[in-house]
């Protein structure tokens, strides 16, 4: 159902990121052997020449509902991805004294990144409210049900009424919110700080206090509710992510319900591949989907 990607940016700095000729893939590897420790982990591997002190994003796909799921608004559910860079989450926190700061945190917990169906966007919707009950969608043109209703056992229309606070849902031409690049920690309404392949040494999970995930990124896809049944030493920790320059990204909140268990998780595992650290047998190239 989902998709992680990982592009390198390649262009000088004064080029624009909406370029894609400024991003380059980079190829994963899973690891496919069933007696490892790490069967089913991606791998990126990185050459400490080339990566360390580059810039980088992180792509996050929706591939759309399965084949075999003929509801619509089980078709048209919204995601909410988790994403964790070295155990950080990939949205700056509030702190103490009030300013923004990077966080560990448990994924449910995570601020989350939205994903859509194919062809739809979410876009604000500062008036929208959540109606009881709160994840459910309404058809426009009809009334919201009343307590004594139970929307779990209605086949709902599609729609926005109820469903999302700060958002509406639209039609799009082309993949709309099915696709989020994420090129950094997002730090507040209108910036990011831009990720950047580093040491472990070097990295912002160090500077904030934790090694124990340095080299690990994972994503932990949530899906909507529906009204349906349904002590680590660093060098052995040679790669890491810090943030780099501040990149404008404007984001903006919407809350809606989600399940409490995440559909998909997905662990990347990264590392500088060097005489001292060969990479693990077993792996194979992942294949890329387009976009």
């Amino acid at each position: 159902m989902f998709d992680v990607d990982f592009f390198l940016r390649v262009a000088p700095n004064n080029a624009d990121d909406s370029d894609p000729s400024v991003w380059q893939r980079m190829p994963l590897k899973v690891a496919i052997n069933p007696n490892s420790a790490d069967y089913g982990t991606f791998f990126l591997e990185l050459d400490e020449a080339r990566h360390r002190d580059q810039r980088f994003k992180i792509r996050l796909k929706y591939n759309g509902a399965r084949s075999v799921v003929t509801d619509p608004v089980a078709k048209d559910r919204i995601y909410a991805a988790a994403l964790t860079i070295d155990g950080l989450d990939s949205f700056y926190h509030v702190g103490p004294g009030g300013s923004l700061a990077a966080k560990f945190v448990f994924p449910p917990q995570a601020k989350k990144w939205i994903l859509t169906a194919p062809g739809r966007v979410i876009v604000k919707a500062p008036n929208s409210i959540m109606r009881y009950p709160a994840p459910y969608a309404w058809g426009a043109n009809t009334n919201p049900p009343t307590p004594r209703d139970d929307p779990r056992h209605q086949h709902l229309q599609l729609g926005n009424v109820g469903r999302i606070k700060n958002g509406a849902i639209q039609n799009f031409n082309g993949p709309g919110h099915s696709v989020v690049d994420v090129r950094g920690f997002q730090n507040g309404a209108k910036y990011a700080d831009s990720f950047v392949f580093k040491t472990g040494g070097d990295s912002l999970a160090n500077l904030a206090g934790s090694i124990a995930d340095v080299g690990e990124i994972k994503v932990y896809f949530y899906g909507e509710e529906l009204p349906l049944p349904m002590g680590i030493a660093l060098a052995s920790r040679p790669g890491g992510v810090g943030a780099g320059a501040k990149i404008t990204n404007p984001v903006f909140p919407i809350q809606l319900r989600l399940d409490n268990n995440p559909h998909e998780v997905w662990t990347i595992k990264y590392r500088y591949v060097n005489s001292k650290n060969p990479p693990p047998g077993g792996l194979v190239p992942v294949t890329p989907t387009v976009p």
